[in-house]
């Protein structure tokens, strides 16, 4: 704007010089003198008048690129003040993270591995019993208390580190979050077993009338296969101890069997009652339900110890890691049409609604 009001200037100073000399070229007079005199003083004051104007445009355009400059440099101590918080903020959230998550991550990652065993375990009981499988596994009391032990303590290790965190602290490393995303739908499948059933096809009705006599007559579709979920988180608090530092943590396997020896075989209430008769003489054929969701807690269990030993951030790699767990799933017996199913389900279910958790942060 300030350059075209310059040269508007320009021309008006122009125009009023060859004015003032018009009447000295067109007009023989003998007052020629006095006019060329009079031009030259319109040329004079044609020039003080753009330099005046000149000068008043120049400063009410420095006044305003002052402002412009003044504006700016507000804006970007503004934007550096958000920047350093930002920046301190995630540094303080990072401190926090492993300060608490690191020491868990240990305990938990130690108590998936025992989880994966267990699973193990139980797939040897389903195999056709020969006298080099008959014998292997402890049997009675102890094998029941370890299968509920082990199988619930990595959501008792995932209680606390719940506890311990919140999403934002988790957001600012994004393998730790993925280990957490993973971690909680591991957990979750033992309370999935209507999800379980519908998606495999499997004919469940646990909770009708006269379930007590049912489940002995076809324990496959009444008996219960599966944690209700409030009955679940009661059974992995009843797993935790406090401790002297006002903290929580998960109780030894001796301190929970001691504790089991208590629960009567008819409490299908308490905790951990319904947790023991959850396990009750289980066996893969008697138990479709829970044993498919164990295999698909299995496959979780796995793709979480896959990005906590690698440190991926990648869901993509988590998915191309399913191959080695269907090797996996093959290696304790289970059929090729069944592995394909369990592989099916975890990659469009679980992974999916960890996908889209992931993706928002």
């Amino acid at each position: 704007m300030i350059a075209i009001e310059s040269d508007n200037l320009k021309i008006f100073s122009a125009v009023a010089t060859a004015v003032a000399f018009l009447p000295a070229a067109t007009t023989p007079s003998p007052e020629s003198d006095d006019l060329k005199t009079l031009g030259a003083i319109a040329a004079a004051l044609a020039s003080i008048v753009v330099s005046v104007l000149s000068a008043a445009f120049g400063f009410l355009a420095t006044r305003a690129n002052q402002r412009d400059v003044e504006r700016l440099k507000a804006q970007f101590s503004e934007e550096k003040g958000e920047a350093d918080a930002r920046r301190a903020y995630t540094y303080e959230a990072l401190k926090r993270l492993y300060a608490e998550y690191e020491p868990l991550r240990f305990q938990l990652v130690e108590s998936v591995e025992s989880a994966v065993r267990t699973i193990q375990d139980l797939a040897e009981i389903s195999k056709e019993r020969n006298s080099e499988v008959e014998g292997t596994l402890p049997r009675g009391n102890y094998l029941r208390a370890a299968l509920v032990y082990h199988l619930l303590a990595p959501a008792a290790y995932f209680k606390i580190l719940q506890s311990r965190l919140t999403l934002v602290d988790l957001s600012a490393s994004k393998p730790s979050y993925l280990q957490y995303l993973l971690s909680k739908e591991a957990c979750s499948i033992l309370t999935r077993d209507r999800f379980t059933a519908k998606h495999f096809g499997l004919k469940y009705s646990p909770y009708v009338t006269g379930w007590r006599e049912l489940r002995q007559e076809d324990p496959g579709r009444y008996r219960r296969q599966g944690f209700a979920y409030g009955r679940f988180d009661n059974a992995v608090c009843a797993l935790l101890m406090h401790t002297t530092e006002g903290g929580k943590r998960v109780m030894t396997f001796g301190e929970f069997e001691t504790g089991t020896k208590a629960i009567a075989p008819s409490d299908y209430n308490s905790p951990l009652g319904a947790a023991l008769d959850l396990f009750d003489e289980f066996s893969p054929e008697t138990r479709p339900v829970l044993w498919r969701c164990l295999l698909l807690q299995f496959c979780l269990h796995h793709l979480f110890l896959h990005t906590a030993r690698s440190g991926t951030d990648n869901i993509d790699h988590v998915k191309i890691h399913l191959t080695v767990v269907s090797e996996h799933l093959q290696e304790l017996g289970v059929s090729t049409d069944l592995t394909k199913r369990v592989i099916d389900i975890v990659t469009a279910e679980s992974l999916n609604d960890i996908q889209k958790s992931f993706g928002n942060r």
